[in-house]
């Protein structure tokens, strides 16, 4: 089936590959809760272990209804049934098909009840993070590499809270491509300005358009030839 309620849907071209090669999702997770209780049954062992491991159920739920959707999404592109996909945790403890021959890489990234998934055929990370507030903001900013904290330092506090956002997600969606995490210093490196995004070496990402009424910024990263 084609997935549906996406609030909004992204391709980005990767090199001369094909348009429709990364493709990103994003979806009101809240407005979508009658999926998850309607077709929970679908899921899997590692999917349950791996979003039971929080205590917060809030975020145990938007874990469980961010695998349904990557199920939804999965089959729809491998032309199979959803709850036909097999799933396990790898030894860098994130979730993979068991038979990933043919499938696509994927992202996921929960913020408060917004969930984004990223597809493609080369390692991807995706981050979605809805606006910080500007004492968060000033937290974040001391963490980014000094070049990166001179660009947005000069910003009026309410602009420079969602830039701050906007290079913390380009920040997260990069490490999640080197496989690193928060593991790997942020202050590293550079993750320049939205028009100019930077990134560590072996890794593009772009910084996506969303609706501004989301409250929100989503960036995807991928690994370069």
């Amino acid at each position: 089936m084609s997935p549906s309620g996406e609030l909004s849907r992204f391709r980005v071209t990767l090199g001369l590959r094909a348009p429709a090669d990364l493709a990103v999702y994003l979806f009101p997770g809240v407005q979508l809760q009658e999926l998850l209780n309607r077709d929970i049954a679908l899921l899997g062992d590692a999917e349950i272990l791996w979003a039971t491991r929080s205590p917060d159920p809030e975020l145990q739920q938007q874990r469980l209804l961010s695998y349904m959707l990557l199920r939804r999404v999965l089959g729809s592109w491998l032309g199979v049934a959803p709850g036909s996909l097999s799933f396990e945790l790898g030894g860098d403890k994130r979730l993979r098909l068991r038979d990933a021959s043919r499938a696509p890489r994927f992202s996921l990234s929960r913020s408060q009840g917004l969930i984004a998934l990223a597809l493609a055929p080369v390692t991807v990370g995706v981050d979605v993070e809805t606006w910080q507030s500007q004492a968060q903001a000033e937290q974040l900013l001391q963490v980014l590499h000094p070049d990166d904290q001179r660009l947005l330092s000069w910003l009026p506090p309410e602009l420079k809270a969602r830039e701050v956002t906007a290079a913390w997600t380009r920040k997260e969606a990069s490490l999640k491509v080197l496989g690193t995490g928060l593991l790997r210093d942020p202050a590293l490196d550079r993750v320049g300005s939205r028009v100019h995004p930077l990134a560590p070496q072996g890794v593009q990402v772009r910084q996506l358009r969303v609706p501004h009424s989301l409250g929100a910024e989503v960036a995807v990263g991928w690994a370069a030839d």
